[in-house]
């Protein structure tokens, strides 16, 4: 079974064609409204299936991916936010 057909047109440029049931992991962050970073975190830790093709990294759209939910915990909050509260 293939995942991924690249195409090379007459320009130069190449295009990648995948399959449906993965996507890009940068494209799966846009929809769960997440950094790439964050998904790659999720991918380490587990709660994710994805695939690596050469230097891209693909997300299987499967009941996990349908049912992970962004941690809104961690990180540090912005020094600006904590100035603005700060002074309230």
């Amino acid at each position: 079974m293939r995942i991924a057909y690249i195409h090379y047109r007459e320009t130069g440029s190449v295009y990648m064609d995948i399959e449906p049931n993965i996507i890009p992991l940068m494209e799966a962050a846009r929809r769960k409204g997440c950094s790439g970073q964050a998904l790659r975190n999720a991918i380490g830790r587990g709660d994710l299936n994805a695939i690596r093709i050469g230097r891209y990294t693909f997300i299987a759209r499967d009941k996990d991916f349908e049912a992970y939910q962004v941690r809104l915990t961690g990180g540090r909050r912005h020094k600006k936010y904590q100035l603005r509260n700060q002074s309230d």
